[in-house]
């Protein structure tokens, strides 16, 4: 017969709030988002990819401008 009785739920209720803590130090920051013409996005690009260490991730929206 054991002399001490440890409750399952607070220590795993525990066990969560130290990962989730230490989870939120390794989290991304959010993306920047830029719009043109309103800024010249080609400077903003080139800073970017000069200071890219191994890829480099891009999402682009083009339409047809005119019509």
């Amino acid at each position: 017969m054991s002399l001490f009785r440890v409750s399952a739920f607070p220590v795993s209720v525990g066990v969560g709030l130290i990962l989730a803590s230490l989870a939120a130090g390794f989290a991304e920051q959010p993306p920047i988002i830029h719009y043109a013409p309103a800024e010249n996005l080609e400077h903003i690009d080139v800073a970017l990819i000069d200071q890219a260490q191994s890829t480099i991730d891009i999402a682009a929206l083009s339409w047809p401008i005119g019509r």
